[in-house]
């Protein structure tokens, strides 16, 4: 029986180390499932701030797009924007056998304005016919400033006739004023 009780008592002391073992497995189990979690969340956290920075430097770069091919001060499209719009429209205009128009609108004696009654009232002068060559153009045609006092519409689609039509609409608006 000596025998028998030695062996109980070895298996009962494995047992007592097993669960003694387990017990420390179990909680350092705890202990990396509370590190591992506090990880997680800052991950979560990094992770939503990174997606929030992308959303903000998305829009960043739409508005740099917008602003690179904008005058600053009429608000239409610029020199940059007219000619990259024209070089593609052209192409496609022409080999569909398509009319196209281009006006240039000039203010005449500008200088003399700005001279006279100085740069606000010629930057009030410049939005003006911004307004005016905008409020005259069709989905599609598109309005730029291309210098100081110059403007180019472009009239896709548009023969000779129709386009001394809108430049004649455009010209008696302004005399008007």
């Amino acid at each position: 029986m000596n025998w028998m009780a030695r062996q109980i008592e070895v298996r009962e002391n494995d047992l007592q180390k097993a669960v003694s073992d387990l017990s420390q497995s179990r909680q350092h189990i705890g202990e990396q499932n509370k590190y591992l979690t506090a990880v997680n969340a800052e991950l979560l956290a990094t992770q939503q701030q990174l997606e929030q920075r992308t959303t903000e430097l998305e829009e960043a770069c739409r508005n740099m797009q917008v602003m690179a091919m904008t005058d600053p001060l009429t608000s239409i499209a610029n020199r940059r924007c007219f000619f990259e719009t024209m070089e593609r429209n052209f192409a496609a205009l022409m080999c569909n056998c398509r009319p196209i128009s281009l006006l240039i609108l000039d203010i005449d004696r500008f200088k003399m304005i700005n001279d006279t009654y100085g740069h606000q009232a010629g930057d009030k002068v410049l939005l003006e016919l911004a307004e005016i060559i905008q409020n005259n153009t069709r989905e599609g045609d598109l309005a730029a400033r291309i210098g100081g006092e110059e403007y180019a519409l472009l009239l896709p689609d548009t023969s000779l006739q129709e386009a001394k039509v809108v430049a004649g609409r455009i010209r008696a608006i302004v005399q008007e004023r």
